[in-house]
C-alpha cells in the first residue's frame, strides 16, 4: 500500500489506517529517537504525544507520500523542545554486530575481510554528528536529500555537500583488499552503514 494512499485514508478518519501507521512506524521512531536521548520513557512520551496530535488534527494535516519522513521530522522537533543539548549520537558499539560473522564478507565479486568492515565502523564513529545523521537517514531510512534537508532544517545543497564529504571520507579511508590503490566500493560502504546503525 502506497504511503500517500494510507495517509489519505488516515486523514479521512480511517481508524485502521491509524493503527497501521502506528505499528509499522513505532520501531523506526524508537530507533531514530534513541539517537538523541537514552531516556526511553521520555522518548515514548514524545511518540505518544506526536500520535495524539496527528490523530486530533488528522483532517487538517497536509498530504505526504513518505510517512516516515513526516513522522521523523515531527519527532525530531518534539525531542528538540524536550531534551536539552540534544545531539545525534550512537552509544552502542557497532563492532559487536559483526563479531560473530565469518572472517570474510562477500559483496559482489569481492571478498572483504572482517577488519575492512570494522574499519568502516571506526570511521563512521568519528564522522561529525550531522554527517552521521544524514547517512543514517539516507541509507537506513531511504529518505531523499530534500526530505533530509527539511528534517534537519538546512539547505538541500548542504545535505548533498555533507553526504559527499562523508562518503568521500569513507571511500578514501577504506582500501580495496585486492587492489590497495583502489577506492572502496559503495556496496561495502552502504552495507557497513546499515549494519552500523542496526539495533
Amino acid at each position: 500500500m502506497k504511503d500517500s494512499y494510507l495517509w489519505d485514508k488516515f486523514r479521512g478518519g480511517d481508524k485502521s489506517a491509524v493503527e497501521k501507521i502506528y505499528f509499522s512506524h513505532y520501531e523506526k521512531l524508537i530507533r531514530y529517537g534513541l539517537r538523541f536521548t537514552d531516556d526511553v520513557h521520555l522518548l515514548e512520551d514524545c511518540i505518544q504525544d506526536l500520535f495524539i496530535y496527528i490523530i486530533r488534527n488528522h483532517s487538517s494535516l497536509g498530504t505526504t507520500d513518505n510517512i516516515t519522513f513526516y513522522l521523523f521530522k515531527s519527532l525530531r522537533r518534539r525531542i528538540a523542545k524536550t531534551v536539552k543539548n540534544y545531539s545525534f549520537y550512537t552509544e552502542y558499539d557497532a563492532l559487536t554486530k559483526v563479531e560473530h560473522s565469518n572472517n570474510e564478507i562477500s559483496i559482489g565479486a569481492t571478498d572483504y575481510k572482517l577488519s575492512d568492515y570494522k574499519s568502516v565502523f571506526d570511521i563512521l564513529n568519528k564522522l561529525p554528528e550531522r554527517q552521521k545523521e544524514i547517512v543514517y537517514l539516507k541509507y537506513c531510512n531511504n529518505l531523499n536529500n530534500q526530505e533530509i534537508a527539511e528534517i534537519l532544517e538546512i539547505k538541500n545543497q548542504t545535505v548533498r555537500n555533507l553526504l559527499y564529504r562523508a562518503l568521500k571520507t569513507l571511500r578514501h579511508k577504506i582500501t580495496n583488499p585486492i587492489q590497495k590503490n583502489e577506492l572502496a566500493p559503495y556496496a561495502l560502504i552502504i552495507s557497513a552503514i546499515q549494519s552500523f546503525f542496526q539495533n
